[in-house]
């Protein structure tokens, strides 16, 4: 009851008089019912007050029509304009419909228009801009006028247009040492977005929709909104657009991202596919090296490394005759990943730091998460803990300051790898309990399987190889789903490692023997971090068996498919399905 008494009263922004006359309903409605009714029509509720006061004051319409009747003609048509924003406006918004800054003044003395609490975040090198807004019951009058002038669609197509213009130009800053500020006014301005997509979805202007979608998709992935973004992708790409566009195009690029983020490689594929041919129809290299290269990746994700080499190779030909710096940096950053799978280490530092050349000669002091990321893999993977914790820690700070959850579950995890590597239980158990917290809220397939995987490895070094067992089941179940033939190799040989620490060493030689016909299949050696504990399994396999036996059964692995080594070991283990996903 007080939590629905408290709805409503933040539902009538607090205002005395309105809180007046809804009490006078409550013969009539239970609070529960008011609270359903006030977010239909709430003006309509707040009608017929006390007899003994104003007529202006009896109904909260009646109020704001004394007050809207008291404006200058400048100042009812900008009241009427800003009823459109959701979550308030900055004085830029104002001047993109035309008005002057001393017309919003005067709304602002009549109480008409609120400065908000919470100012926009600054641009670069500035103070944070004022933000304003009009208070819910305000904005429902306002909206009201607006549709009765007769210009609703027209001001809505303004606002729409307006923050298709507005993130494009953020857009690119996303990526750059001055992120942080951007992505905060996008999320500032989040609701004005979402309101600028559903209007142009409903009236089916496709060319806007495609703009705003195709601009979004860094910001929905840094602050946790990917599904979302897929959903309005989504709805976008429905609405007909013939001919095919640029911004059509962009959006479907968009798209991919937002699906390989998911995990959804096939639909990933045939979006940056989709693209790629439009680029090359309409001669736009830059454009076709951005696809090539997301095609490269999507190939990598899929272990088939040789592949994405090809769409790297073509990716880079292009930005090197461009002398497009910021697109070879990325691309010189995505072989080095490549490198890293393919267990060439020195090869890929080699890239991570061309491609950190690259940004500082485009005036960035500091290289992009991707790099950092990088060269925190090449520092672990070459088992130097301690400068892997160096920059793994920049990565946090970075991640944070961004809201970015997805990157803060992913650090927080290698962090508690390492931690587990140098065999620091205590701090690798704060670490990785953090970052499942944050990976299960957002869901991602790809980051669920490395979190249950770590979790396994948390539990194997505390000695729980039944809990490790029922971890690592479950990331195996998605890898299959993604698939990922690296990490069902290793996944694999971690089970192996558990079975065998519950004295089923047949069992474990015979997933050693899949896992290393995985592992040649795809070209990819296990990686050199993981090496001392692959090694350590194996001998712990070998000791509790005759050479013999081992042989047999590790030949009998090695004999399976990829799908008859995954159908064993979920035979053998898989007693308690999202167990795991559920603790």
């Amino acid at each position: 009851m007080v939590a629905t008494i408290s709805a409503i009263c933040r539902r009538l922004d607090c205002l005395p008089l309105a809180i007046e006359l809804i009490a006078a309903r409550i013969d009539l409605f239970s609070p529960q019912t008011m609270l359903t009714r006030l977010q239909e029509r709430r003006l309509d509720l707040l009608a017929d007050g006390a007899q003994d006061i104003p007529e202006r004051h009896r109904t909260l319409r009646a109020a704001l029509q004394y007050s809207y009747a008291l404006l200058e003609e400048c100042e009812r048509s900008l009241f009427r304009t800003l009823g459109v924003f959701i979550g308030g406006f900055d004085l830029a918004a104002v001047a993109h419909f035309g008005f002057d800054i001393a017309v919003l003044q005067g709304l602002i003395n009549k109480s008409l228009v609120q400065v908000a609490a919470h100012p926009n975040a600054g641009r670069p090198g500035e103070g944070a801009e004022r933000r304003f807004l009009l208070l819910e019951t305000v904005r429902d009058y306002a909206l009201e006028q607006l549709a009765a002038s007769q210009q609703a669609e027209e001001t809505q197509q303004q606002h729409a247009a307006y923050y298709a213009q507005w993130v494009e130009a953020v857009e690119p800053n996303l990526r750059d040492s001055q992120a942080k500020i951007y992505v905060a006014q996008l999320e500032t301005e989040h609701n004005n977005v979402r309101a600028a997509l559903t209007w142009t979805i409903a009236q089916g202007d496709d060319e806007t929709a495609l703009r705003l979608s195709g601009a979004l998709s860094q910001f929905w992935i840094i602050h946790g909104h990917t599904r979302e973004g897929k959903l309005w992708l989504a709805k976008v790409l429905a609405l007909e657009t013939n001919p095919p566009s640029m911004a059509q195009a962009k959006a479907r690029m968009a798209a991919g991202i937002v699906a390989s983020m998911l995990g959804e490689n096939q639909a990933a594929q045939t979006f940056f596919e989709q693209s790629l041919h439009f680029y090359r129809a309409s001669n736009d290299c830059q454009n076709t090296a951005w696809a090539l290269a997301n095609l490269g990746g999507v190939y990598y994700t899929q272990n088939a490394y040789a592949q994405a080499k090809a769409f790297y190779q073509q990716s880079l030909a292009l930005y090197q005759a461009l002398d497009d710096k910021q697109g070879l940096a990325d691309l010189f950053t995505q072989l080095g990943w490549l490198a890293v799978s393919e267990g060439d280490c020195e090869q890929a530092k080699t890239h991570f730091v061309q491609a950190a050349a690259l940004w500082r000669e485009q005036g960035e002091p500091e290289p992009p998460i991707t790099i950092l990321k990088g060269l925190a893999s090449v520092a672990g993977q070459q088992q130097d803990y301690q400068q892997a914790n160096v920059y793994l820690a920049q990565l946090l700070t970075r991640h944070r300051d961004l809201e970015d959850t997805f990157g803060i579950a992913h650090t927080l995890n290698h962090l508690g790898r390492i931690a587990l590597y140098q065999g620091e239980l205590a701090q690798a158990t704060r670490y990785l309990t953090e970052g499942f917290g944050a990976a299960q809220a957002l869901g991602y397939p790809p980051l669920l399987r490395f979190v249950l995987d770590n979790q396994g490895n948390l539990a194997f070094a505390q000695g729980q190889y039944a809990v490790a067992i029922d971890y690592y089941t479950q990331s195996l179940r998605i890898a299959c789903q993604l698939p990922d033939k690296f990490n069902i190799a290793t996944l694999l040989e971690r089970l192996a490692g558990a079975v065998s620490a519950q004295q089923k060493a047949e069992q474990a030689a015979r997933l050693l023997g899949a896992a290393a016909n995985l592992h040649e299949a795809i070209g990819a050696p296990v990686r050199a971090l993981d090496r001392p504990r692959y090694y350590e399994i194996t001998m712990a396999a070998r000791a509790q068996l005759d050479e013999a036996t081992y042989a047999t059964a590790y030949a009998a692995g090695y004999a399976m498919t990829a799908d008859q080594a995954v159908a064993f070991a979920l035979a053998q283990f898989d007693g308690s399905e999202n167990a795991a996903l559920k603790s």
